[in-house]
């Protein structure tokens, strides 16, 4: 093992046993194409909580694109680039545990979005405050602070909120 290129880390060997072991490597999915943490989590993930891991990784690849959100671009050929758009669909009977990885993968973005709304009502109900008091003023004028603005969510769909409320899938960092 002279040669960089073979040598394997001590996650890549037990990632492999762990794909040999559970009948992964047997799917035909290249899940190593994945870095080895992720390989990780997808096997610990499978193993842990039983997650499918077709479903995770379908729900792992389409959360990472909804984050990038149009912040990266993919240069495809010469000038002509493209947002890293995915759009995945989840197909199987009921109960086969579809839902489980698509939460687990999008719970950060979700925790995002929710944060960033609380501040923003947070902004908002001291904006109205201060447009109030400026309108109180004995000469008439007005104290007009910067009206607050809330970022579009990350999250495109979420059961929580209509869907007439997004316009497009961006990410605020």
């Amino acid at each position: 093992m002279s040669s960089d290129s073979n040598i394997v880390s001590a996650m890549g060997l037990c990632n492999s046993i762990h794909m040999e072991a559970d009948g992964i490597s047997r799917l035909d999915l290249p899940l190593d194409v994945f870095p080895q943490t992720v390989q990780k989590l997808i096997l610990d993930l499978a193993a842990y909580e039983n997650y499918n891991v077709e479903f995770t990784i379908a729900a792992l690849l389409s959360a990472a694109a909804t984050a990038l959100g149009n912040a990266m671009q993919i240069a495809v050929k010469g000038c002509w680039t493209c947002s890293p758009s995915l759009y995945i669909l989840l197909v199987g009977r009921a109960g086969l545990g579809k839902t489980p990885p698509l939460n687990f993968a999008y719970r950060p973005i979700r925790e995002h979005d929710d944060t960033a709304a609380k501040k923003f009502k947070e902004e908002w109900d001291e904006w109205q405050r201060r447009m109030a008091e400026g309108k109180k003023k004995p000469d008439g004028g007005t104290d007009d602070p910067c009206r607050p603005r809330l970022s579009k969510p990350s999250l495109p769909i979420s059961p929580r909120r209509p869907c007439s409320t997004y316009t497009r899938t961006i990410c605020a960092a």
